[in-house]
């Protein structure tokens, strides 16, 4: 149940990720009349879909546990930090703490649920989603993203990763080392493509070393499913199931 909103705050902020949250509680620290407002879950990205379990899933995946002990071991960990992040450790510190979605009725009013917010300046800090893109048929056959990879039932035997960035690379290797069969894609000509080739070379010797197929240069023209499983298919007529 949210709180009943002061007469007016000193600030706003919309979004309890790390940002969102550091602010916060470094105002209230300052003597501000603070209020946090978070539409879905307190920590954000970084500790439901982000670094926390990708690192752990990346670590339990490297000292040899099986895919249901590896993901039990990211929501413990999961869990062992969320307390850091409650809405209880924030209220205790001076924040007033609202769960919902939150709409500018003016610059200096903020609604969320059937409560309108008084606030003299407004912090958005409501970071990034997965963003799927727009080929053909990839709609159709329900990717994963990382908002969604962390709650698999049962571990996949083949995985297609779109794009060799970080968080490509990272699930890439860790879904390898726990036996499943990886094909990392990536449309530039090296993995990493922000990062110096001597660097990206390194890091792609140690997929490799852990059997992750790279696909480089690889565009995707289309993705649907056959008989086989769900399928991509690239641009020169190659097919990855």
């Amino acid at each position: 149940r949210n709180p009943t909103p002061s007469a007016r705050y000193n600030l706003t902020v919309i979004g309890a990720g790390p940002a969102g949250l550091l602010t916060a509680i470094a105002a209230a620290g300052l003597g501000a009349r603070v209020a946090l407002i978070e539409r879905h879950a307190m920590g954000g990205d970084c500790l439901n879909v982000g670094c926390v379990p990708s690192k752990t899933l990346l670590a339990a995946a490297s000292s040899g546990l099986e895919f249901a002990l590896a993901l039990k071991r990211v929501r413990a960990v999961r869990a062992a930090i969320a307390v850091h992040d409650s809405v209880e450790r924030y209220t205790a510190a001076g924040v007033d703490v609202f769960l919902g979605q939150a709409s500018f009725a003016s610059a200096h009013e903020i609604r969320v649920g059937e409560a309108t917010l008084r606030t003299r300046r407004a912090v958005i800090a409501t970071g990034a989603r997965a963003h799927i893109p727009p080929l053909p048929g990839l709609a159709g056959i329900a990717p994963l993203t990382n908002e969604t990879v962390f709650d698999l039932a049962g571990q996949p035997r083949r995985l297609a990763v779109l794009g060799a960035g970080p968080v490509g690379c990272e699930l890439a290797q860790a879904f390898a080392r726990l036996g499943t069969q990886v094909e990392l894609l990536e449309l530039a000509p090296q993995i990493l493509p922000q990062e110096e080739p001597e660097a990206a070379e390194r890091v792609a010797d140690a997929l490799l070393r852990d059997g992750v197929r790279l696909r480089l240069g690889a565009r995707v023209a289309s993705a649907g499913r056959t008989d086989a499983g769900k399928t991509l298919r690239l641009a020169d007529r190659a097919q990855v199931v």
